[in-house]
């Protein structure tokens, strides 16, 4: 064998293998994105800045934590205000979101409320709080680890 054989037959061998990538990438059919309106999102970003500037101020922040497999409990009794408190939790499943849940939050007397998730898999969950007191609105994140 010459060199003009083995550079045709290396040449045609990494072509084929570009070809087979681009084919099996091109069958992909769940391509999960994290958020499908994620350009919208992104424009308005500046108002989740300015939530978490406020959060900043009140001094303190809230705590989820997991109590058993299926339940969760959000702690916003370290705020300095949390009465009259109207918002949302949303569970954000990075992997699949398909299980993604979102509850209305309703806090007990003591600033506490426990969510019972009915489709909750171990690994790491985002909790994201939105919520507003008194005309002002906060939000903060924390990431969530379900054994």
């Amino acid at each position: 064998m010459n060199w003009g054989k083995g550079i045709t037959i290396t040449i045609i061998l990494f072509v084929s293998f570009i070809m087979y990538l681009v084919f099996t990438c091109m069958k992909q059919t769940d391509i999960n994105l994290v958020s499908s309106d994620y350009y919208e999102q992104e424009m308005a970003y500046q108002q989740v800045i300015d939530k978490k500037n406020n959060l900043e101020k009140l001094g303190g922040k809230p705590i989820i934590t997991v109590i058993s497999p299926q339940q969760l409990v959000l702690d916003m009794s370290g705020l300095s205000s949390w009465d009259q408190s109207q918002g949302s939790i949303y569970m954000f499943r990075p992997s699949n979101p398909s299980l993604d849940q979102r509850f209305d939050l309703s806090l007990d007397d003591e600033g506490k409320q426990v969510f019972t998730m009915d489709r909750i898999a171990s690994g790491k969950w985002i909790a994201k709080i939105n919520w507003s007191r008194l005309g002002i609105d906060y939000y903060y994140e924390q990431t969530v680890m379900v054994p």
